[in-house]
């Protein structure tokens, strides 16, 4: 057990990003999330969590002997109507669901994985993990998909029987600076530099969509303006409509540089542009 050591100092030397409630807490004012006890009492000793995945709605997921099933499983003593927990610590990686009727709790050992990875839509990310009885488990996750790859790669540096060297990460470094620098003053320019062409043909899209709609309101209120303060309230809202130009600008540049510095880390999947064109040689 914890041994009634402090969840903060617990989450701030975590290689992810770990929330201190996540470890120390049951649930909230909006509902359960555990029914037995928080997250941390689970860990032994000097246990230490390194990386953690959680799910609202969705259980684990195995496939095996051509079959698929979810633990819990659907029907099981109600299901699992607290959160799920994905928990990679120091020692095993240990999967948690918050039910009523007693949480549910299964321990998986490095030494039995056999191979591990993720994927990530727009909407979600899932981890997948395979045992040694060729088992595999698959955790879907929505708010903590950014840490997918790290968590990844965490699990193949502790797991014998895999190859640490297949993570994801870049063979290279980009300047996070000069990211948000190009995404001030045209946001796709940011992933272009870091060679992700279709994410920033994704982000031309959604810039251009708002380009319009602040276009679209802008020039409706200047002409309905244009009657009750001649003058004065067009000026007005042009000023309004660069402030929201320079403040949406802003707000991508510093999302370009939270992304160039997960890209650097190997926690976002690398799509570069040689992949989309066909390749283009590089020399770094």
């Amino acid at each position: 057990m914890s041994g009634g050591r402090n969840p903060e100092e617990l989450a701030d030397a975590a290689e992810g990003d770990i929330d201190s409630d996540s470890l120390s807490k049951t649930g909230s004012f909006g509902g359960t999330y555990l029914y037995d006890q928080p997250l941390m009492e689970y860990l032994e000793g000097d246990e230490r969590p390194a990386y953690l995945l959680r799910s609202l709605n969705q259980d684990l997921e195995v496939d095996e002997d051509g079959a698929s099933r979810e633990i819990p499983e659907t029907g099981e003593e109600g299901g699992s109507e607290g959160r799920r927990y994905l928990l990679a610590t120091d020692q095993r990686l240990l999967y948690v669901a918050g039910q009523e009727e007693g949480d549910r709790v299964r321990v998986f050992d490095y030494d039995d994985i056999t191979a591990v990875d993720w994927d990530e839509s727009l909407t979600a990310g899932t981890l997948s993990f395979t045992d040694s009885d060729g088992a595999t488990y698959r955790f879907s996750t929505s708010g903590d998909a950014p840490e997918l790859p790290g968590t990844a790669d965490y699990i193949r540096q502790q797991a014998p029987a895999v190859d640490p060297m297949d993570s994801r990460a870049p063979d290279r470094e980009w300047n996070p600076y000069l990211a948000a620098g190009l995404a001030l003053l045209f946001p796709p320019l940011g992933y272009l530099y870091t060679r992700e062409i279709w994410i920033a043909f994704a982000s031309s899209i959604r810039v251009v969509l708002s380009y319009i709609v602040i276009l679209v309101v802008g020039a409706y209120n200047a002409f309905v303006g244009s009657f009750i303060i001649p003058g004065l309230l067009p000026l007005l809202t042009a000023l309004l409509v660069i402030a929201v130009f320079l403040y949406f600008h802003v707000g991508l540049a510093r999302e370009v540089y939270r992304d160039t510095i997960a890209l650097n880390n190997g926690r976002r999947e690398h799509t570069v542009i040689d992949d989309a064109m066909g390749g283009f040689e590089e020399n770094d």
